[in-house]
This record gives C-alpha cells, structure tokens and sequence, in this order.
C-alpha cells in the first residue's frame, strides 16, 4: 500500500494532491500445471491535478515484448485518475510439450500471459488537459 502527498509551494509546485496505491504481486505453484505469476495494481487519484501527475500507464510501441508494459497500447495513450490492472503470467514447466519427444529435446517452455487494464479519468482533471488547436 503507497500513498504519496503532492505540497504545493515546496520548490515551485503549484498543487496540493493525494494519490493512493495498492500492489500484490504473488507466486503461485499449480502442480502439474506450473506455476502462475499475478499482479493486481489499483489506484486512485482524488485530487484534481494536470495530466503529468496522474497515473502514467506503460505502452509499448517497439517489436520486442515488455513484460510491464501493455503492448497493445502506444506510449503515453492513457492516463488515469484511478484505475485497476491485472497481469497473470503462468509457466506450465513442460506440462504438454515434455509429452512430445522431438519437442522435449529442443527444452521448450510453454508459457501463458494476459494484461488487462481499466481506468478513468474524472471531468474535473479532464477540464485541466489542454486540447491541441487546430
């Protein structure tokens, strides 16, 4: 659990915010099936803050995959005010490619992931994101 406090006049700042966080991150051993890996992220903003102080999510726009990063997504595409995101990661340790012998040999993994993502923004830290003119 992480909670942080944004003083306003300290160093130039302009705004006076909180911001909440709750992380678990767990390891879990299925027998035969492997293990599971799970992260469940949510936070939430209260205070009405510019975009740069609001939660940042991960994309990734490069060919290779980032485990932290939500690779359908392009850097800086969303930001949220609060927000809820689950990442499972299961590794099966040779569950269904140990039983095929020309596979065996290669020592091929088979490995699982999915990373979903929901988060808002509220109309009051909409109203402080500039909007580009045309």
């Amino acid at each position: 659990m992480r909670y942080t406090l944004g003083v306003d006049k300290v160093l130039g700042s302009d705004f006076r915010y909180h911001k909440l966080n709750l992380l678990v991150d767990q390891s879990i051993r299925l027998g035969q099936l492997g293990r599971t890996d799970y992260r469940l992220d949510a936070g939430y903003i209260p205070s009405t803050v510019p975009y740069p102080v609001l939660k940042t999510h991960l994309g990734n726009q490069s060919p290779f995959y980032n485990a932290g990063a939500f690779n359908l997504m392009r850097y800086f595409e969303f930001v949220s005010d609060q927000y809820v995101s689950f990442r499972a990661e299961n590794h099966f340790e040779g569950f269904l490619l140990n039983s095929i012998p020309a596979v065996k040999q290669l020592n091929w993994r088979l490995v699982a992931t999915g990373n979903v993502l929901w988060g808002s923004v509220r109309e009051a830290n909409r109203r402080i994101i500039p909007r580009k003119t045309q």
